[in-house]
């Protein structure tokens, strides 16, 4: 990288933190978050291709980002109407819509590997809270998403549709893995809910704006991985993993077959654990009910209410499955062998429409439902703690947090072999476990990153 490059991306850098700093934040900030990212990627891109040593191919990317230029104003536009937009309803039903940030020359994609298609509409149409709300009946974010451009005025205007972008939902649902990057445009926007613009490109996170809390790159962060909730998991984790040893064999790069060493099983059955949490978490959340999921050793706690008591090993017996027919477990099995696992998590998934909460060991094994806690005690006042991926560590105060939050604590605080993952009905994920003295909450525990197997590019490791 040159003099130049360098200067511009601490700039680029520089400008970011500050956008972090900040306490309150609009649709300005995140447009400005956008653009910082843009701006990015354009030295990235050329620093990348200058470097690149004779004879190799240089960044691989259907987006030449050196001659992308997004206005501010046209970004500020986009995401005060998406702002907007998400406050509104339709038939009683929040907005549910994907946007594509990308440019009518990109439409004609005959690449294999994109399996999307922009579809034009014969006239262009302004962007606004009244068409968005209209065109937004006419599409799914499981299949399909709005395509909007700049014009010459800076102006943002919807000249179509995308279509077959079933794979990239897929993937950051949890619901299978992919090869590569399935990026569309120059970003893609989607409403999260309301006041929640999430800007994202291909499976890389940009930034997300809740209401009025900005965040740039990947919010969450999986705790199931590295940390004081990945050594409670351990045991689970290790027994899979010695069921497993002498039932997985892959092929190295001659194509010859190899058994599995216990260390790569047992790397594969962590990244599986991982997954299918997250996959039952994201379930869970898309009800837009709430629910808690309580991970113990002891389901027979005499401070556990248990009112539908029942066993289902199946999302064990899934894991499995879905390992042995991948290999690694880094890649999606075949067709039947990953429906069971799947199917399992919906069942158990389902179990939290009702009241209560539903009882796991750590092998996650559904011992029961609608459960309630019966501890009483309140952890002490100074001893709760709230944690993010970006290492804030800060007190919590034990009432600012709703009834499956607090009675989760107090049981956590009294059990601290135990875990408790809370999802709140506005969609928040928490982690909540006793380490030491300290009840500690891990904000946004569902990473997309855990989906796909593709995590935030940083340098250091989450503080825990």
């Amino acid at each position: 990288m040159n003099q130049i490059d360098g200067s511009l991306e601490l700039s680029v850098l520089q400008q970011a933190a500050s956008l972090n700093d900040s306490k309150y934040h609009t649709p300005q900030d995140l447009a400005s978050a956008v653009s910082n990212h843009i701006k990015y990627q354009k030295i990235s891109s050329r620093s990348s291709n200058q470097n690149a040593p004779a004879g190799e191919s240089k960044l691989e990317s259907w987006i030449n980002w050196s001659n992308i230029w997004v206005p501010e104003p046209a970004l500020l536009d986009l995401f005060e109407t998406l702002y907007a937009t998400s406050l509104r309803s339709e038939e009683g039903q929040g907005i549910k819509v994907d946007i594509v940030y990308i440019s009518k020359n990109d439409m004609f994609n005959d690449m294999v590997e994109y399996p999307w298609r922009a579809v034009p509409f014969t006239e262009e149409i302004p962007l606004s809270v009244h068409n968005l709300l209209k065109l937004a009946r006419a599409s799914d974010p499981q299949t399909s998403a709005i395509a909007v451009f700049h014009n010459d005025s800076c102006g943002v205007v919807i000249w179509g549709l995308i279509d077959q972008r079933d794979k990239l939902y897929t993937a950051l649902r949890h619901q299978s893995q992919i090869a590569g990057d399935l990026q569309c445009g120059i970003f893609e926007a989607r409403i999260g809910g309301p006041g929640r613009i999430i800007v994202h490109s291909g499976q890389e996170p940009i930034a997300e704006l809740n209401v009025s809390t900005l965040v740039i790159g990947d919010p969450s962060w999986n705790v199931f991985l590295h940390g004081p909730v990945r050594e409670r998991c351990a045991k689970g984790i290790q027994s899979l993993a010695s069921r497993l040893t002498g039932q997985i064999t892959f092929l190295d790069a001659a194509g010859i077959t190899h058994d599995a060493s216990s260390a790569e099983i047992l790397n594969s059955v962590s990244k599986e654990y991982s997954r299918s949490i997250s996959r039952l978490l994201l379930r869970i959340q898309g009800f837009h009910h709430g629910g808690a999921v309580l991970l113990t050793a002891n389901t027979l706690d005499q401070h556990l209410d248990c009112k539908y008591g029942l066993t289902y090993d199946r999302i064990t017996h899934g894991m499995e499955i879905a390992i042995k027919s991948t290999g690694m477990g880094d890649g999606v099995g075949h067709l039947l062998e990953q429906e069971t696992l799947t199917s399992s998590l919906w069942f158990a998934a389902l179990l939290s429409r009702v009241d209560g909460l539903i009882l796991m060991d750590f092998d996650l094994r559904v011992h029961g439902f609608g459960v309630v806690i019966r501890c009483e005690d309140e952890p002490p006042a100074a001893s709760i703690f709230r944690r993010t991926r970006w290492g804030t560590h800060e007190p919590l105060d034990y009432k600012q947090l709703g009834t499956r939050h607090r009675s989760m604590m107090r049981f956590c605080y009294e059990h601290p072999e135990s875990v408790g993952l809370v999802v709140s009905q506005d969609g928040d994920v928490r982690a909540i476990a006793r380490v030491g003295e300290q009840l500690t909450v891990w904000e946004n525990v569902c990473p997309s990153g855990a989906l796909t197997g593709q995590y935030p590019r940083c340098t250091a490791r989450p503080a825990y």
